[in-house]
């Protein structure tokens, strides 16, 4: 669910909007799954490997804020 909370968006903008209008929450889950269905695994893996690297910075930067803040109050 996490990937199609990043990719939908991306694929409606780049479409210039919806085309496929639901009438009923079956209509709209059968277009959620339509579009997930229609991400490349090209698609997949660029996004993959652009959260894997802010990760990455994500705990890198923390082990830098560990190391200045190490015996203060913050890092007990």
């Amino acid at each position: 669910m996490f990937l199609v909370a990043i990719l939908l968006p991306l694929r409606i903008s780049q479409e210039q909007g919806v085309q496929k209008k639901p009438r009923t929450t079956v209509d709209l889950k059968q277009n959620v799954r339509d579009e997930v269905a229609a991400i490349s695994p090209t698609m997949l893996q660029r996004v993959m490997q652009n959260f894997q690297k802010r990760l990455w910075e994500s705990v890198n930067k923390d082990a830098t804020l560990q190391t200045l803040y190490s015996g203060s109050e913050y890092c007990n």
